[in-house]
């Protein structure tokens, strides 16, 4: 079970959302298994839930969804719904 779980709620972040989750995997936390991310991709028109289900597939402490256009604190409910860490975060993309 991870300690912390760092969600980020994505709309039209293509341009960051790499660097957002590269970031979140050179933690020290997460090289430990003390990390899980959580991505809510929500009703995005640019590419981020092919990004994510990329990097989903290499590493198994990411955790994502895809959902309709949705606030950003529905989509944190969603994340924090969707998390299984004892601490929770936000990470946001930009």
């Amino acid at each position: 079970m991870p300690k912390v779980s760092a969600i980020i709620s994505t709309y039209n972040s293509e341009r960051f959302i790499r660097e957002c989750l590269d970031d979140l995997l050179a933690q020290t936390l997460y090289r430990e298994g003390g990390l899980e991310i959580v991505c809510v991709v929500s009703g995005s028109e640019q590419q981020e839930a092919k990004i994510v289900s990329e990097y989903a597939a290499r590493h198994q402490h990411i955790v994502s969804t895809i959902t309709p256009r949705e606030t950003m604190y529905q989509a944190w409910n969603r994340g924090i719904a969707l998390s299984t860490g004892e601490y929770l975060t936000n990470a946001n993309t930009d």
